[in-house]
């Protein structure tokens, strides 16, 4: 009797990490970004943070950062193949690679190429919104403070 709970109590956590994968699949779009040097709000306002104001000190800084963030689009397929791009429309990958998610510690490992070349390993923290899960917040870790996204499936 106790091997027959164990082993559905495995099956049902097996099913339950394969569900959580499975809800990452896809294209999300950026809804809003921030870090400590700034904020972009749903409507692609930036407001630079008081240290973003002394490294980015010009209209061409917050131009490059609007280039940079507001339109970037992630993509994790279903054979673990990750992709962020500039924008939906854009050929530019900013990185690519592989992705496997660990559900206990609701973090996606990655294993990247950026566009030099070089192999990058690196994580991201997610959560979705559990009212939609068409949302999910991810905290992109390169070093330092994260970036903060908010995501939409597209």
């Amino acid at each position: 009797m106790k091997t027959k709970k164990l082993f559905s109590l495995f099956l049902f956590f097996t099913a339950f990490l394969n569900a959580q994968e499975k809800l990452i699949i896809g294209t999300w779009n950026t809804v809003t970004v921030s870090n400590e040097m700034f904020q972009m709000n749903e409507n692609k306002e930036f407001e630079l943070t008081k240290k973003g104001k002394i490294i980015h000190n010009s209209k061409d800084a917050i131009l490059n950062l609007k280039l940079g963030y507001s339109e970037n689009q992630f993509v994790f397929d279903e054979n673990n193949n990750f992709f962020v791009k500039l924008s939906e429309n854009s050929k530019f990958f900013i990185f690519k690679g592989k992705y496997e998610v660990d559900e206990q510690n609701k973090t996606i490992n990655l294993t990247l190429t950026n566009s030099a070349g070089s192999e990058l390993k690196k994580y991201f923290k997610y959560s979705f919104n559990p009212k939609d899960q068409n949302y999910m917040k991810l905290d992109v870790y390169f070093g330092g403070e994260p970036t903060k996204y908010l995501l939409k499936r597209n």
